[in-house]
């Protein structure tokens, strides 16, 4: 599904309700995993 994304992956799967639910709009998706992958390493 996410075969490109590696730790926002990792991430998504941990939050399976939402990523099942962004998995729908891949688009959003993805640009929601790279924000949280952002958001994830400023932490």
């Amino acid at each position: 599904m996410f075969a490109n994304l590696t730790e926002a992956d990792l991430s998504n799967q941990v939050l399976t309700g939402i990523d099942l639910r962004r998995a729908e709009l891949k688009g959003v998706n993805l640009s929601a995993a790279l924000a949280y992958a952002a958001a994830s390493a400023a932490r």
